[in-house]
């Protein structure tokens, strides 16, 4: 019942809210999604250095 309720008072405001309640929903999706992707490119730079690390000590 409560999920219920809660998933209507969700669509109300979705269906209700104003320019700027959208405009902060969007913003949220990108922080999100910039914050994922910075995290990511994190992972990836210091696999890098790992590897780089690692081939140079392979070097003669």
């Amino acid at each position: 019942m409560a999920q219920t309720v809660d998933n209507w008072v969700a669509r109300y405001r979705k269906d209700h809210a104003t320019g700027q309640d959208r405009k902060k929903a969007s913003e949220s999706a990108e922080i999100a999604k910039l914050r994922a992707e910075n995290r990511e490119l994190r992972q990836e730079n210091e696999f890098l250095k790992k590897a780089a690390a690692f081939f140079a000590k392979e070097r003669p």
